[in-house]
């Protein structure tokens, strides 16, 4: 999908590219998943606070432009690294009145996952004929 405007961006002069970039006006679109939840104050803690901002949770999951496919039929890592079906999750926290001097926290977790992430080839007999 972005590849038809990064074609017409080369074409361009470096003066020309600079002002498209300026402009903003391309967007590069990712795959994947973002919702945020608010968490009301009263369910945050067990000890009473003063009224303030809820808590936000956060999920976004990116998942990758390369080796895509289903389970079946994209598998392992090709040569340049990259593991088939790869997501990128990650969890963000954000408390911005964390205690009773009003201090913000924030905590994000990110966690990776694709197919087979080791290099293997599979030569159709027993398992000693597997490199790893």
């Amino acid at each position: 999908m972005i590849h038809p405007l990064l074609r017409f961006r080369s074409h361009l002069s470096n003066q020309e590219r600079r002002e498209l970039d300026a402009s903003h006006i391309l967007t590069s679109t990712i795959r994947g998943f973002v919702e945020s939840l608010t968490i009301p104050r009263s369910l945050t803690s067990a000890e009473p606070r003063s009224a303030g901002l809820a808590t936000t949770l956060t999920l976004i999951s990116r998942l990758s432009c390369r080796r895509v496919g289903t389970r079946f039929n994209s598998r392992g890592m090709d040569d340049d690294g990259h593991v088939a079906n790869f997501v990128e999750t990650e969890t963000v926290i954000w408390d911005p009145c964390h205690d009773t001097q009003n201090v913000s926290l924030g905590f994000s977790y990110c966690q990776i996952r694709g197919s087979i992430p080791s290099k293997f080839v599979w030569l159709g007999c027993s398992s000693s004929c597997i490199n790893y």
